[in-house]
């Protein structure tokens, strides 16, 4: 049997973000794939998302699935500091650098390539309940911070970086 290319595994794991897509006909597709993500109000670019996620184990490491969790996230920086685009490759890149660090950390001995397919997530409109994690992400003219709340204990992972960090100068 073949095994499918690294590059191609990491593709399949993210198109599985737009899962619920294959579902919808194909207006919804393409309203979904031309409605705007980003907002600008007050001057400032923002993303809002809320997703209901489950971690899967791979068959190697035990198999299974968790029980599903939700994810509310908030991104924001001013329009006059960053380019949209810049904005949407650094939260994409934060996004996988997150993805990692939560299935590794949750399932031990998983390697990269396994964390990046193990979370998966679903984009909803409302909450079904109590929202587990909560992902603020607020750039400025200094850099970024991060700020992961898991909230039913309130605990706190907070991370700040410099632009000079972020862009590796």
């Amino acid at each position: 049997m073949r095994r499918t290319p690294g590059i191609l595994t990491i593709l399949l794991g993210l198109f599985a973000l737009y899962g619920q897509a294959l579902a919808a006909t194909p207006a919804d597709i393409k309203a979904k794939l031309k409605a705007d993500v980003v907002m600008t109000k007050n001057e400032k670019l923002t993303i809002d998302r809320l997703r209901v996620c489950q971690l899967v184990r791979p068959k190697d490491l035990g198999g299974g699935t968790t029980e599903p969790f939700q994810v509310k996230s908030h991104a924001e920086a001013p329009a006059d500091i960053i380019s949209r685009d810049n904005f949407v490759s650094l939260l994409a890149e934060i996004g996988v650098n997150l993805r990692v660090s939560f299935a590794r950390g949750h399932i031990e001995g998983m390697t990269p390539r396994q964390a990046l397919t193990a979370l998966r997530c679903k984009v909803i409109d409302t909450p079904s309940g109590p929202i587990d994690f909560e992902v603020d992400i607020r750039m400025d003219n200094d850099g970024m911070r991060l700020e992961v709340t898991e909230t039913a204990t309130g605990d706190k992972n907070k991370q700040s970086q410099l632009w000079s960090q972020v862009l590796g100068q």
